[in-house]
This record gives C-alpha cells, sequence and structure tokens, in this order.
C-alpha cells in the first residue's frame, strides 16, 4: 500500500468534463467504470428523459496514454524543485499548477497542452548527470520526502529506481506533447 501518481493524457474537451464533474475522476482512470458512476435513474427521470449521463468526452479515450510514477513522484519534484512542496511552474507540474480538480476523495489536477509542453521542455532539459548531482539523501530524509525511510537506507539503488520513472515520465511527455494533448494528475 502506499501513494501513487498516475498521470493520463487528456484532450481540452476531457478537462474540461472532469472540471464540470470531477467525481467521473476515479472512472476517468478506469479505477470504477463510468457505468458504476451514474445512479440508477429515478421514476421521474426515466418519465422525462432526464438522466444523469456521462459527457460524451470522457467515453472517446482511444487517444489516451497513461503512466504510473508509482513512489517516485516526490522524489522527482524535489529532483525538479529543490523543494518538498511548490516550486516554480513548470518545474513544480508534478505536484501542483493547472487546474485543480479535487473533489474531497480524490486528489488531482491538469495541465493544458501548453503547460504539457511547458513541461516537457523543463523535464527534457535536465540532464541525468543534473538530476544525480541534485539527488541528496539526507535532505530528501529531512524534507520528509516520500518514501522517506529508503534515500539513506538504499542510495545509489533509491536513485536509480527513481530515474527508471524519469525515463518513462520524459517518454510519456513526449507522446502527449506531440499529440497536443494535456493531462490528468491523480495522487492516490
Amino acid at each position: 500500500m502506499g501513494v501513487y501518481l498516475t498521470i493520463r493524457s487528456a484532450t481540452v474537451e476531457q478537462i474540461a468534463a472532469l472540471d464540470a464533474k470531477p467525481e467521473l475522476l476515479p472512472a476517468f482512470f478506469d479505477a470504477i467504470g463510468f457505468e458504476d458512476v451514474i445512479p440508477r435513474p429515478t421514476l421521474w427521470q426515466l418519465l422525462t428523459g432526464k438522466r444523469a449521463s456521462i459527457p460524451e468526452a470522457l467515453l472517446d479515450q482511444s487517444n489516451c496514454m497513461e503512466i504510473g510514477l508509482e513512489k517516485t513522484w516526490h522524489a522527482l519534484h524535489f529532483l525538479f524543485t529543490g523543494t518538498a512542496e511548490g516550486g516554480d511552474p513548470p518545474a513544480c507540474f508534478l505536484m501542483s499548477g493547472g487546474l485543480g480538480l479535487s473533489t474531497g476523495d480524490t486528489e488531482a489536477h491538469a495541465l493544458s497542452p501548453l503547460q504539457v509542453e511547458a513541461f516537457r521542455r523543463f523535464v527534457h532539459g535536465i540532464s541525468e548527470e543534473q538530476l544525480r548531482a541534485r539527488y541528496d539523501p539526507k535532505r530528501m530524509t529531512e524534507l520528509h520526502i516520500y518514501p522517506e525511510i529508503i534515500w539513506q537506507r538504499d542510495g545509489e539503488e533509491a536513485l536509480e529506481y527513481v530515474l527508471e520513472y524519469h525515463q518513462q515520465l520524459w517518454s510519456f511527455l513526449r507522446d502527449a506533447a506531440a499529440e497536443h494533448q494535456g493531462c490528468v494528475m491523480w495522487l492516490g
């Protein structure tokens, strides 16, 4: 069990639909099916034809890409910003920025296609050597970078774990930006 960050590419229309109905976030991330989100219609809804529905934009997920950063999200944020929270855009986009979509049960935010492109440029502009130089197990433990127990205990092995996911993020951002997609980031 742990806290994971999942990123899914999304069209502008999908982001707008999730902004209007953030309770659909779990279904968008396939945690549950869309059919399980909409309550059974009342008699009145059946008679009037005014049933709750899923926005059409959310039903077509044929062009969606997804990446799970597992437990590396906070370490990547630290390597990008030097902080446990906050930071300047676009470096901070893993944890903040863009449009907040949280519902109380779900913590998420969305980046527009322009923000995805800015984040791509940022991530692609940092070399592995720079990331290695920013890795500071003692400081990461002091700042409670999740999962804080591994930084000093596992040292370079923990860094290699993070760098694997950095490469996956690098590829995801390249592909999402090439498709002019935005993205939704869900921490759960």
